[in-house]
């Protein structure tokens, strides 16, 4: 049995019997519209060994998932999407093995998720998604030592504070979406892999950070035109953070490279903007920041 298709079913349960009977062959399971779904008990989805995907939609009474229901290995595992529905917290997938052990999607699209808490993800994925939900708050280290390579907070509209380590110990990050937040400052710890950067609709975020703490960027979408200047004039945007560069780079070579097999680390000059440029066209019009190139 590939695929089950649960419609519009009136269960409050999802008990840790209820799929026993087609356990052993079950590849995707689909529940929607299951206006009084409130409980998924934590051993429901044990010996569901060929488990794929979970999709869950239109659920408004659950509100959780117990601890146990992906305290599980599910070798085939790719898809987890509980979406329009009444989840306040991001369910516990700490102990979820699957093979391989990258997770293709995770998905609590439009819930009623409340704050990102220290500890609460901690999984492999390539993209994860909470948009549309109802955050205030993403605290400290809470996504330490995951894998995400796609991470989206568009449509929080209540969210507003990022605080300082939030994505630290978050590794492999391509990708961040911030758009229509409130959030008034944006953190750069365990941002430095980013590629992409999207922060349209934000019209609270006056100041943009420096692009040097953003190395590898090659995209970023912003809501004013003056954000550009961080990428085409790094030195002058934020010359405190240019020099403390400048600094740390003088550091490491005397302690590391001051042999003469290794060439001392370039440092762009601060005497013009122009050898410090990015060579990048910058979209006054979408605020889009394309990458052409290297350093000048």
């Amino acid at each position: 049995m590939p695929l089950k298709t649960l419609t519009s079913i009136g269960i409050e349960v999802l008990k840790n019997n209820s799929l026993n009977k087609i356990s052993d062959s079950l590849e995707d399971l689909h529940i929607e519209d299951a206006l009084q779904l409130r409980e998924i008990e934590a051993n429901a989805l044990q010996g569901c060994k060929r488990l794929r995907t979970l999709h869950i939609t239109r659920a408004p009474k659950l509100k959780r998932i117990s601890d146990g229901v992906f305290a599980a290995h599910f070798p085939s595992f790719k898809m987890l999407r509980i979406a329009h529905s009444g989840l306040e917290v991001i369910p516990n997938m700490n102990q979820l093995r699957t093979d391989p052990t990258i997770i293709a999607m995770i998905d609590f699209d439009s819930n009623n998720i409340r704050n990102i808490t220290s500890g609460s993800v901690k999984v492999k994925a390539e993209n994860f998604i909470l948009d549309h939900n109802e955050i205030e708050v993403i605290q400290d280290w809470s996504f330490h030592d995951s894998q995400i390579a796609n991470l989206s907070f568009k449509g929080n509209t209540k969210l507003r504070l990022v605080t300082e380590d939030a994505f630290f110990g978050l590794k492999n990050l391509r990708s961040l979406d911030l758009s229509g937040t409130s959030i008034t400052r944006l953190p750069t710890r365990g941002l430095s892999s980013l590629e992409v950067l999207k922060l349209t609709d934000v019209l609270d975020l006056w100041e943009f950070p420096s692009v040097l703490h953003f190395p590898d960027i090659k995209e970023a979408y912003l809501t004013y035109s003056y954000h550009c200047c961080a990428f085409r004039f790094p030195v002058t945007h934020d010359p405190k953070e240019f020099s403390r560069l400048q600094s740390l780079h003088r550091d490491v070579h005397r302690r590391y490279c001051a042999s003469t097999d290794h060439p001392l680390l370039e440092i762009p000059s601060t005497t013009t903007q122009e050898s410090t440029r990015r060579r990048r066209h910058v979209s006054t019009t979408t605020g889009e920041v394309e990458d052409t190139g290297g350093w000048r």
